[in-house]
């Protein structure tokens, strides 16, 4: 599994991202990614994805089975 996503924040100009069945927890590395459009985060630990609030460009996000708590 990947267990982390560091070093991801530096593709500023990505517009799309696969991260399925990854297994990493912590996603704080996407909320630079403000170009991003499409984001894929299924079948992963993520719990918290307060970080994705940056992220503005973005129109198709797909989280499904995850332990997301708060959406907030």
């Amino acid at each position: 599994p990947l267990l982390n996503i560091k070093g991801v924040s530096n593709l500023r100009e990505l517009t799309s991202l696969n991260l399925s069945i990854a297994g990493f927890k912590d996603i704080k590395e996407l909320s630079e990614l403000t170009e991003l459009e499409n984001l894929t985060l299924e079948d992963n630990n993520i719990e918290d994805i307060s970080g994705l609030k940056n992220l503005k460009q973005l129109s198709s996000l797909k989280i499904a089975n995850n332990k997301i708590k708060d959406i907030s």
